[in-house]
């Protein structure tokens, strides 16, 4: 049980690492979001977002394009632990009131089968933000 509740905090710590501050602690040329570094080949700037500037790409759609990746790279790890759980679970035998044999499932199976829709909870928002913003992105780039 304790694993369980260690893994539930790591991923939430994980995808809460993920999200990034509305803006730069320090300033350059006094806006917020101003460039980083100047590339000498071409005389491109890229900004805060590791974009260039010449792209029309907000800090917003690649904030949430990660945290798109960040939901589901989570999902998918409780889903192979769902998964793993449940299969790796002992079965115990019981006998109801008629002497009749039954097979019951520990807990670590019950969490397991818990854990798979849980995951799919993570996974399928975080494909959607995932693809949307990084069709976003790649709309910018192409203007």
């Amino acid at each position: 049980m304790r694993a369980f509740f260690l893994f539930i905090f790591l991923s939430l710590a994980a995808c809460l690492s993920l999200h990034a501050q509305d803006t730069v602690p320090y300033s350059t040329q006094g806006r917020p979001h101003s460039v980083i570094r100047s590339d000498k080949e071409d005389g491109a700037i890229t900004s805060f977002n590791g974009h260039s500037t010449r792209y029309n790409v907000p800090d917003k759609f690649v904030r949430k394009k990660n945290i798109g990746i960040g939901l589901t790279v989570a999902g998918i790890g409780m889903l192979a632990t769902g998964i793993t759980l449940y299969a790796t679970a002992p079965k115990q035998n019981g006998y109801n009131q008629y002497g009749q044999s039954t097979q019951y499932t520990t807990l670590g199976g019950v969490i397991g089968v818990l854990m798979i829709p849980a995951s799919l909870g993570l996974t399928i928002p975080g494909a959607v933000l995932w693809g949307k913003y990084a069709r976003k992105i790649h709309r910018g780039q192409s203007r």
